[in-house]
C-alpha cells in the first residue's frame, strides 16, 4: 500500500510538473507570435 501511495505521488508530481511547463511553453510560444504580428500592423497601418 505504502508503495502505491508513492506511485500516486510520483505521476502527481509528474502531471503538475509536465502541465506548468506546457503553460509556460504555450504562454511564451504565444507571446512570440504576438510580438511578431505588432511590426507588421503598425506598418500596414500608415
Amino acid at each position: 500500500m505504502k508503495n502505491f501511495m508513492l506511485l500516486l505521488f510520483a505521476l502527481l508530481i509528474i502531471v503538475v510538473f509536465g502541465g506548468s511547463a506546457f503553460f509556460f511553453w504555450d504562454v511564451d510560444k504565444g507571446s512570440r507570435f504576438e510580438r511578431l504580428d505588432q511590426p507588421a500592423a503598425e506598418t500596414e497601418a500608415p
